[in-house]
């Protein structure tokens, strides 16, 4: 049996940015060993599945889990003890089909989506923590065609932004009026051997939001790339993407079956692997190992970039350790590490 710690990381991240450089994205003038952590909470005794996701707020960690019987837990991070599980699988009232592999937390609520029903679901902490009667859950259903298939969903200013499988652009809109609209917004690199739908099903992408400046930042795996937008009433602009060196190599797929290629692995870098944001940070999880390799050796995270809001860089950090997930506020990395058999105090 796997257990996990999560593993508080103290870091000064509060300093002023560098000026925006040419240099790729791992390339950094301030590089920072960490030599601080505290252990925070361990599951041996409330087992909670493997973690693919985790967000905080308000010193709550939320993480999400695939092989448990709930999709999220609850964490206190002050007293270190689980609060709750909550989003129970199933077809009963107050149950989910089937939600999807990712969420996020808008104005002290859970938001996400159930693929089954093609609803976004807004569910208040109170709902959650405090089981209050009151406080309603909102369930917002979002369109989807042949052509736009939702993958994962973000809400910013008055419009949802999507990653799926798109037969244009690299990501989606869908306005105020729940309506798709078009934008001139493509992949910043060529695909000429992949068309239509299938270039999201290879070039796979991590979306994160930040309500309070309205942007949003996207990267693309097995690369070196990301970008921010801003999402205004009546457009969306791009304000920044990185300088890149490293775009997904694709292959010719063996025998039948479509797409005709798939990511190559092998010549590809794991690149930015992770994402997570605060009000004030953009960090990833980053390796220059080729894909292949770092998920051979159990996808460790040895390295954060750490970003604003801008495209600034702060410090690239070097943890103590190798971890598997983490997530950030404007002081703080929290990291997640897998131990078995039995329990280690960090």
């Amino acid at each position: 049996m796997k257990h996990f710690n999560i593993v508080m990381i103290v870091l000064c991240i509060l300093f002023n940015g560098c000026k925006k450089t040419a240099t790729p994205p791992d390339v950094f003038p301030v590089v920072q060993q960490i030599v601080n952590y505290d252990s925070i909470y361990s599951d041996k005794d409330d087992i909670i599945g493997a973690v693919i996701n985790m967000e905080i707020v308000d010193n709550v960690i939320i993480t999400q889990s695939e092989n448990d019987d709930y999709c999220f837990s609850f964490i206190d991070v002050d007293k270190g003890k689980l609060l709750t599980k909550w989003g129970k699988k199933g077809q009963g009232a107050e149950e989910y089909v089937q939600i999807s592999r990712s969420f996020s937390v808008l104005d002290r609520r859970l938001v996400f989506l159930d693929n089954t029903k093609r609803e976004l679901n807004y569910v208040p902490f109170s709902v959650i923590l405090e089981r209050d009667s009151a406080a309603k859950t909102v369930k917002e259903p979002y369109p989807e065609t042949a052509d736009f298939r939702v993958r994962n969903m973000v809400v910013v200013g008055n419009k949802k932004i999507i990653t799926g499988a798109l037969n244009k652009g690299h990501f989606g809109i869908i306005d105020s009026e729940n309506k798709i609209i078009d934008h001139p917004f493509d992949y910043p690199f060529s695909y000429n051997e992949i068309t239509g739908i299938y270039r999201n099903v290879v070039f796979f992408s991590l979306l994160k939001s930040n309500n309070r400046q309205r942007k949003f930042a996207i990267s693309i795996l097995m690369s070196d790339i990301f970008e921010i937008y801003q999402v205004n009433d009546t457009n969306i602009v791009r304000t920044y993407i990185s300088p890149f060196n490293h775009i997904p190599q694709i292959i010719k797929r063996q025998g039948k079956g479509l797409p005709a290629h798939t990511f190559d692995g092998n010549n590809s870098i794991a690149g930015l692997s992770e994402m997570s944001v605060s009000e004030k940070y953009i960090c990833f999880a980053y390796s220059s190992e080729n894909d292949d390799k770092w998920r051979s050796s159990g996808m460790e995270i040895t390295e954060i970039l750490c970003f604003d809001w801008n495209g600034n860089k702060i410090r690239k950090y070097i943890l103590p350790f190798p971890i598997h997930r983490f997530c950030i506020d404007d002081s703080h990395i929290y990291g997640l590490r897998y131990f078995s058999d039995t329990e280690t105090v960090i």
